[in-house]
């Protein structure tokens, strides 16, 4: 596991708070700024960093990027109606300015790595805070319409942990999900519950799909895996696993038949508090 650490964030121009009062394009130009900095950020990073290790960073990233692209794209495309009423066409602008606003801070996550070797940048936050912005990324995704994504009453529980790649494993948990449900007739639900005991935090996604199929669940977690006809690129959950590991945690199947599976990412206190206790970790107050 690679040992994490903070340094100070690359400043950015608003908060995460401030989105939706900035419109997509001075997203955008952060956004293309962040690109412009790669190169001179790569070339001199102050840590070395194999090319093996940014590679798997820089895949990670692009896999995310693939998916906040399909919901920029979509909602371009429905914005050019001339029949939409204003309230659903400054809610698909809210939902590409979320996409431009992940992107922008997983670029600044990769230059951060260039710079310092470090991929994991942990401090102690609002888990209910980052499962929720997993599911407006997830619902603003074309792979997630029709399907109702529902959270019940949670906890609220703080822990150390890097909020951003924790919302992406989240994420892609999601994700995986939806296009599950969507496969089945009828109501498509996904459901996430936030849960603890005294050693661990629970974090379960259950969808009504068909269920994994039996051949490829010993191997379900390898790269490129997936069900025969599904949708997707066979990453998510190699993502979503290595994300947790890197937490001290993981992810498994839990359960898996027709109309329930299961998926849950578990999170060691113990390991968490290690985090916390790093030298360069972030607290909040």
């Amino acid at each position: 596991m690679a040992i994490p650490f903070v340094i100070e964030k690359i400043p950015f121009e608003h908060s995460a708070e401030q989105h939706q009062t900035i419109g997509a394009p001075k997203l955008a130009h952060q956004f293309s700024l962040r690109i412009t900095e790669l190169p001179s950020a790569t070339a001199r990073p102050a840590a070395p960093v194999s090319l093996a290790a940014l590679g798997g960073v820089a895949q990670l990233i692009a896999h995310d990027f693939r998916h906040h692209l399909c919901t920029v794209g979509a909602n371009a495309e429905f914005l050019v109606s001339r029949t939409m009423d204003s309230a659903n066409r400054e809610e698909l602008l809210d939902e590409i300015r979320a996409a431009i606003e992940c992107m922008t801070e997983q670029l600044d996550s990769l230059l951060l790595f260039t710079r310092t070797g470090c991929n994991l940048q942990p401090r102690r936050q609002s888990l209910n805070l980052i499962l929720e912005r997993a599911i407006r990324m997830a619902r603003a995704h074309p792979d997630a319409h029709h399907v109702e994504i529902s959270s019940n009453d949670m906890p609220f529980l703080e822990a150390s942990v890097d909020g951003l790649r924790l919302c992406s494993a989240i994420f892609n948990l999601l994700l995986n999900a939806c296009q599950a449900a969507k496969t089945t007739p009828g109501m498509k639900t996904v459901d996430i519950v936030l849960n603890q005991n005294r050693q661990y935090i629970f974090i379960r996604v259950l969808d009504r799909g068909p269920g994994v199929p039996h051949a490829i669940r010993n191997t379900l977690f390898q790269p490129f895996v997936k069900a025969e006809g599904g949708s997707g690129t066979g990453l998510g959950l190699t993502i979503a696993r290595c994300i947790a590991r890197e937490h001290g945690g993981e992810v498994c199947l839990e359960e898996s038949r027709p109309g329930k599976t299961v998926f849950v990412l578990k999170l060691s206190k113990r390991a968490l508090k290690a985090l916390s206790d790093m030298p360069n970790s972030a607290s909040i107050a």
